[in-house]
């Protein structure tokens, strides 16, 4: 299915985009957060502007009722859809002009956003957000100089900042190459991008890994999916009779 063009083009913006699945009103949805930055100047930036695509009417329109605060999404990795939400992961100025990273959360059925904490980790670290099973998950990279980790972080309980556990802290050395998170595979094992040229998987508990034998692409993104019988060029709200 071919979207419209959204109201906000200019060439100028920087867009995140999120898909998921309102249960509420059944319908599917896209959402452009669209931001223009001058070096988190806090006189001149303002937060991102949001609209959303719906399945069920076919048209973008702007969310003005619930904006969320001045930050810089990091457009190029891929969002999360959990617990009927959409997840980012952003960074924002706090106080001492310090760079503060977190999660930006927009509810698709309230149209409301909110933010979570990350783990205490460090923000100059690598990391993306997935979904592994029900759960939401924090893949992080640390890099080191003979080598570095791959840790999962999962949050056993939504919201709550404190459940936050780790699950894997995977080693590598520098001549294996830089690995880079890109999700699970239906069996729930991790896969990992090798410098563009390999994809593996590995099993959580016996850390045996597995060459999936297929060349990616040089920008590679794994997403989970639900089947649905629900057809993309026909509004969601509406009967479809054969």
């Amino acid at each position: 299915m071919k979207l419209p063009s959204p109201n906000l083009t200019d060439q100028t913006c920087y867009a995140s985009i999120g898909f998921g699945f309102d249960a509420k009103n059944n319908d599917f949805k896209v959402v452009r957060l669209v931001s223009i930055f001058k070096g988190f100047d806090f006189e001149k930036d303002q937060p991102p502007a949001v609209e959303v695509f719906s399945l069920a009417t076919g048209e973008w329109r702007m969310v003005t009722a619930s904006l969320p605060p001045i930050c810089l999404l990091h457009g190029c990795e891929p969002q999360a859809f959990v617990n009927g939400a959409l997840h980012w992961l952003a960074c924002k100025r706090s106080a001492g002009f310090k760079i503060h990273s977190f999660i930006l959360v927009f509810d698709l059925e309230d149209e409301v956003f909110c933010e979570i904490q990350l783990p205490n980790i460090s923000s100059e670290l690598q990391y993306s957000v997935a979904v592994y099973g029900n759960y939401f998950v924090l893949l992080q990279t640390e890099r080191l100089l003979c080598g570095g980790f791959q840790k999962l972080w999962l949050m056993e309980e939504y919201g709550v900042v404190s459940s936050w556990v780790k699950l894997l802290n995977c080693a590598f050395c520098l001549g294996e190459g830089i690995p880079r998170a890109i999700g699970f595979r239906r069996n729930g094992k991790f896969v990992f991008d090798f410098n563009q040229e390999e994809h593996v998987s590995e099993e959580f508990e016996t850390q045996e890994i597995k060459d999936l034998l297929f060349t990616p692409c040089l920008c590679t993104l794994g997403d989970s999916y639900v089947e649905s019988l629900v057809l993309l060029d026909k509004p969601a709200n509406t009967a479809v009779t054969y």
